[in-house]
């Protein structure tokens, strides 16, 4: 190690014998022995590398200590530790590879780890560490494609090939970091990419982090957590969160998940006239323009409850308008984007526009005007000649003046639960509506199948084929769907099943109940669990089964009716 005369490690540096790998595709240096301080990364010799060598940004550079790749993250001090030889020098080789053969290469390797489960999903196995410099490659190549775009063309061609195979890397290696190019290749990723992606935008609980407690009565549910919520400092949701119902025992995730799902219910209920739904599918919700401005609070009460279910995976049977979630993701929405919301609204606006002058005039223009639409147009009609600035400004009225408060107040709501840095724009940036939804409604198959149902369930103190248990799928077998969905939410506080159906939920479990056969069945949600008694004849069991669903009885941890 040679010193430069002071102290501290930015002025000690390490002797390096850098050689030319024989396969590489750069040219060799015109010097091999370097001193490289201690107290740089490797990324930063690279950039002296690329200097010296003239080489293109299209180039990969990667560097090898006795056949490994180094990351080029790692400090050259940290390096030299671990891999100095006993003369006291650091031997390395360097080899450059065309990006797009790398990152071609990189992608048909990574495919070999994957394969099919028998459920068709494409199971990926996890990469060794030294496989994260090739995220860099791919970080460098979209950089470069952008002012290059035949490169561009060509990258998004091996994309295309090896989709499952790249989404396997951003799985294994991505970090925040990483965030903005990745989001770049959207159109490339998989839903689990992004779930992935998004679940980094959440604070993490590190350390001593103390919880958020939620005790709430059921008759004043709303009043009293958005009271408690909006109330809590902010870095308490960075931990945990536990809820209770006062007056009942039962605590846990499944109580957790009952009470997210029962305020998503009334707070996005039409007779609350905080949100409207959807001209074309009343599933959705867009905020109500005719909201008060003292409502400002329970719509960033909204943002933060979506947000914290979101965050706990928890489905809670809620889609959004098209046009709230674009304005959301701070997109700019044009009377086109009706189409997704209001198709007669939308074929109004096509047709007016489609209309000849001479037809226009002859319809007296519709008798329409400018008022309320600005300030300085009033009795302003319209003609031929203006219609699409009235129609740009009738949705900028309607959709933006409108509802500006209401949007911005609902995303602060979302973005409080959010890391500092992150923001409710960038979070769904990630996302297609349709991601949104399968998150936030779950499973777009709403019919629950028996069948299934079976597969994912297993049996404590019973057989499968015990004859309670043949007794209790024939019930579920015989119930309407609504019935199904009720006995859902009574086992496991979920009514809807999550996007992958009963696989996205833990394993279900019916356990013998050891109390009198007349009891009722009881569910521990928290551990999707059912207690069945063993009841002494069918119709017995069938009273009692489709009692608890029909009345929503929740009686968690096996307690007696």
């Amino acid at each position: 190690m040679a010193e430069n005369g002071q102290s501290g490690l930015q002025f000690y540096s390490v002797q390096v014998i850098l050689e030319r790998n024989e396969h590489s595709h750069v040219h060799e240096m015109n010097k091999t022995k370097l001193l490289i301080p201690l107290a740089i990364t490797l990324g930063q010799v690279e950039s002296n590398f690329r200097r010296e060598t003239d080489l293109g940004a299209e180039k990969a550079i990667f560097f090898f200590l006795k056949n490994t790749l180094i990351p080029t993250t790692a400090l050259m001090s940290a390096i030299y530790e671990e891999h100095k030889d006993e003369d006291g020098f650091l031997y390395m080789t360097y080899s450059g590879e065309d990006l797009l053969f790398t990152t071609k290469v990189a992608l048909g390797i990574a495919e070999c780890t994957l394969h099919e489960h028998d459920s068709g999903d494409i199971i990926i196995e996890s990469l060794p560490q030294t496989w994260a410099p090739y995220l860099s490659t791919l970080e460098k190549l979209v950089s470069v494609s952008e002012s290059h775009e035949d490169l561009k063309e060509r990258f998004e061609g091996v994309l295309k090939t090896r989709t499952d195979a790249f989404c396997t890397l951003v799985t294994c290696f991505a970090t925040k970091d990483d965030l903005g190019w990745v989001l770049k290749l959207k159109e490339f990723t998989n839903f689990d990419v992004k779930h992935h992606l998004i679940k980094m935008l959440f604070p993490l609980g590190l350390g001593e982090v103390d919880e958020i407690e939620i005790n709430v009565h059921r008759k004043d549910l709303l009043e009293e957590s958005v009271r408690q919520i909006m109330d809590a400092s902010l870095s308490l949701f960075h931990g945990g969160i536990s809820v209770q119902f006062k007056d009942e025992e039962s605590q846990g995730y499944g109580v957790l998940r009952e009470w997210l799902f029962l305020v998503c219910n009334q707070v996005f209920d039409s007779d609350k006239k905080l949100f409207l739904t959807s001209t074309d599918d009343i599933r959705r919700f867009s905020p109500n323009p005719q909201s008060t401005v003292e409502d400002k609070e329970l719509f960033r009460f909204a943002g933060r409850i979506l947000s914290l279910a979101l965050k706990h995976e928890i489905v809670v049977g809620v889609l959004l308008d098209p046009l709230f979630f674009k304005q959301l993701s701070g997109k700019t929405i044009s009377w086109q984007d009706l189409i997704l919301t209001d198709k007669k609204l939308h074929k109004s606006f096509r047709d007016m526009l489609d209309m000849d002058a001479d037809t226009f005039k002859s319809l007296d223009c519709f008798g329409l005007n400018f008022d309320q639409l600005c300030s300085n147009a009033q009795n302003i009609a319209v003609t031929s000649e203006n219609r699409d600035s009235y129609i740009d400004m009738w949705m900028e009225y309607h959709y933006v003046t409108q509802l500006k408060d209401q949007i911005y107040s609902f995303s602060c709501g979302f973005e409080d639960m959010l890391s500092t840095e992150a923001t409710t724009s960038l979070f769904l940036s990630f996302l297609t509506l349709e991601d949104l939804d399968s998150m936030m409604h779950g499973s777009e198959e709403e019919s629950i199948c028996v069948d299934e149902w079976k597969k994912y369930t297993d049996y404590e103190n019973f057989e499968g084929t015990d004859e309670v248990i043949c007794w209790f799928w024939k019930i579920v077998n015989g119930m309407s769907q609504q019935e199904r969905h009720d006995l859902l939410w009574f086992w496991t506080a979920t009514r809807f099943l999550p996007r992958d159906g009963f696989k996205g939920l833990p394993r279900l479990t019916i356990s013998k109940s050891f109390g009198r056969s007349l009891d009722y069945p009881s569910a521990q949600t928290c551990l999707y669990s059912l207690h069945l008694p063993v009841y002494e004849d069918y119709e017995a069991m069938k009273t009692k089964v489709m009692y608890v669903t029909s009345e929503h009885v929740r009686y968690g941890f096996g307690e007696d009716f």
